[in-house]
């Protein structure tokens, strides 16, 4: 078998990095509109901080997903 080169494995990263980033970001804006029509909008920082931190979790668990799960 012969390995793939430097150019081909940068590409598949960058690809990887561009399917991730984009499924994150839509699941973060129907996390973000879901949170808002249920709750309204967040009027301390304690709501801003909740909704900062699920989308954080959210990235985690979708780069999880994405990495260890499905490869």
């Amino acid at each position: 078998m012969v390995t793939a080169g430097y150019v081909r494995r940068l590409l598949a990263g960058l690809l990887d990095t561009v399917m991730g980033l984009t499924l994150w970001a839509l699941c973060s804006m129907w996390l973000i509109l879901g949170v808002w029509a249920i709750r309204g909008l967040p009027r301390d920082a304690r709501g801003v901080l909740l909704i900062y931190a699920g989308v954080l979790g959210l990235a985690v668990g979708l780069h999880f997903i994405y990495h260890v799960v499905l490869l």
